[in-house]
């Protein structure tokens, strides 16, 4: 995509500081930083969501993020990082194209991701769980059902259904 920034910087069309490159991956300092340090780690692939990009991509990416964090912090002599991805605009996502924050953090840097923690009623969070449940439930079967051949789907349908147990994916805890 010749408009995207990043895809523009991969293809090395606009200068930037690379601190690491290899065929799949790019490491950027961000112009703009949050903090002193801060890094981009992006593939040259253009993707603008995490589940566009290839899984085998994404190990990479993430196995490139986990290799630049501890040298990132020794080089900067932060006290922490942190490693940020924003998801669509309501996210914060500012260039479409998937990337990895990274986030050097210091003491009274000023940098504040903490944000005021929502108060669900007990109705509305057992709402919302098994809302999440139930989707997760059908996107899995979705995706089990497409591995198997069409023998497989129709003798599971045939069957007889037990009760379904609740299990719930979320710690019982109500704020």
């Amino acid at each position: 995509m010749d408009e995207c920034l990043f895809c523009q910087i991969a293809q090395g069309k606009l200068e930037t500081v690379k601190v690491y490159e290899d065929p799949a991956v790019l490491c950027i300092l961000d112009i703009a930083p949050i903090s002193l340090g801060h890094l981009i780690v992006l593939p040259k692939q253009h993707c603008t969501f995490l589940f566009q990009l290839p899984s085998e991509l994404l190990a990479h990416i993430m196995k490139i993020a986990q290799y630049i964090a501890p040298v990132l912090v020794n080089a900067t002599q932060a006290k922490g990082f942190n490693m940020l991805i924003s998801q669509g605009g309501a996210a914060g996502q500012r260039i479409p194209h998937f990337s990895i924050n990274i986030i050097p953090r210091y003491e009274n840097d000023g940098v504040n991701f903490e944000q005021p923690r929502k108060q669900l009623s007990k109705e509305q969070f057992y709402e919302l769980a098994k809302v999440l449940t139930e989707s997760f439930r059908a996107a899995q079967s979705g995706k089990i059902a497409e591995k198997k051949d069409e023998k497989e789907v129709k003798a599971e349908e045939k069957k007889e259904e037990k009760p379904e147990k609740k299990i719930w994916p979320f710690p019982q805890r109500i704020p």
